[in-house]
């Protein structure tokens, strides 16, 4: 160690302490931007994350700001526009993350990354999302600290008032819709359905069936609309199926008030795994199983978002520090509501006993099965739009039977195609 004087200097990030001659440099206090869709999970937040990380870090300060999750994407995108500060740690959905990645958005990653992870201890399905599109190389521009995956929830208790076997992972989309015509009832012969035998909508529902009839939204490489393939269209008419033809599922969308399953009247629900937080005050037994196995396979879309720094922060050390937090500190108590229902990537997290039995083990082994083996993701480039308003209106048209499946099928591509070609 080298003198100077009688002083010794001794180095250690974060701070600059000085010994020897009575003093210490106190550290530079830093103030963190957080900027995240997670309203609602404000206290959760400040309580079990954010004050055990500034008791941790004295130098460090952490300020969170929220804002609705339809408003987000826009004030993000204006921010990028005009170089504005949005937050030093920055909440960004995969569904548009390769519109801010091609804008330059964040930093890489990867350094930190290799210095203080080690990513075999993740369980991340898809890197791909989280770098600048046709990007080479160990590029990482965000860190997903959790992924949710798509699966069928049931009612318990209806199943066990018509003594049906509960689902279960050999299940195909043929043995889902003969078990939803049994479950659908009209109690007083009214001609109203009083239960229905599934909730249809349309979200993750219609991404994991269509890929698992064969068919696809768009071709990531030729960039042209797939939606309108045989397979494409044999998926839509299914979905068409099951509330024009076999009458298991309301024609109309969205819902109006309560949900048909939340409410109790309804035996099935394929969405997100999210869609638990919905679930705390329902008044009957619920579960999970995988989506059923279609002609093509089983496959479930997986969806998540990851934490960015943007390069408008002037602390990306402090930011990673906090990201590195969130990602495998959660407290073993809260993990589950932390992490809004979904996996966590930290594999240590996702097979604690704590995360576990926030679900009960067979359920916590659907959901990591369904996320190691067979959950997917359609997202690409102009996802969030075209998805949006190129898809899915033409998919409720099915639902409401105002066109065919054929139609809706060309018209969807015709309007894809042309929204891709004006990116």
């Amino acid at each position: 160690m080298k003198t100077i004087g009688k002083c010794f200097l001794l180095f250690s990030f974060p701070t600059l302490v000085q010994l020897g001659c009575g003093k210490k440099i106190a550290p530079e206090k830093v103030t963190l931007v957080v900027t995240s869709w997670f309203a609602d999970k404000l206290a959760l937040y400040r309580k079990e994350v954010f004050d055990p990380f500034e008791r941790e870090h004295p130098n460090i300060e952490v300020n969170l700001q929220f804002s609705i999750y339809g408003d987000y994407f826009p004030k993000l995108l204006v921010s990028t526009a005009s170089g504005s500060h949005f937050g030093d740690v920055v909440q960004v959905d995969d569904a548009y993350a390769a519109e801010l990645f091609e804008r330059d958005y964040a930093i890489d990653l990867s350094a930190f990354v290799k210095r203080d992870l080690k990513l075999e201890d993740f369980n991340i399905q898809d890197l791909r999302l989280w770098r600048r599109p046709n990007s080479q190389g160990d590029e990482l521009l965000g860190f997903p600290p959790w992924a949710g995956v798509t699966v069928l929830f049931y009612n318990k208790d209806i199943f066990d008032a018509e003594h049906s076997v509960y689902p279960d992972s050999t299940w195909t989309y043929d043995d889902f819709l003969r078990v939803a015509r049994k479950l659908t009832k009209d109690f007083n012969h009214d001609g109203i359905v009083d239960q229905w035998g599934f909730d249809l909508r349309i979200n993750n529902f219609l991404q994991s069936i269509v890929y698992s009839f064969g068919g696809s939204f768009l071709n990531p490489k030729t960039r042209q609309a797939e939606i309108d393939m045989p397979t494409s269209i044999a998926a839509i008419r299914f979905i068409g199926d099951l509330s024009n033809k076999y009458k298991v599922a309301p024609r109309t969308l969205p819902y109006q008030g309560v949900p048909p399953f939340v409410a109790g009247k309804a035996a099935m629900l394929i969405e997100g795994d999210f869609h638990v937080v919905y679930f705390k005050d329902v008044s009957f037994r619920w579960g999970i199983a995988p989506v059923p196995k279609g002609p093509a396979g089983k496959f479930s879309r997986r969806y998540g978002s990851a934490f960015c720094i943007p390069k408008t922060s002037k602390h990306p050390k402090e930011a990673w520090e906090l990201i590195k937090w969130i990602v495998t500190y959660p407290p073993r108590t809260k993990t589950a509501e932390i992490f809004n229902g979904m996996i966590p990537t930290y594999r240590p997290l996702a097979h604690s006993d704590e995360w576990t039995k926030s679900y009960g083990p067979d359920e916590a082994r659907v959901l990591l099965e369904t996320y190691e083996k067979y959950s997917f993701s359609p997202v690409s480039r102009g996802w969030m739009e075209w998805c949006d308003l190129g898809i899915v209106p033409y998919i409720e048209d099915v639902i409401a039977g105002r066109r065919s499946a054929e139609e809706a099928a060309r018209a969807s591509a015709a309007r894809v195609n042309e929204m891709v070609g004006k990116k």
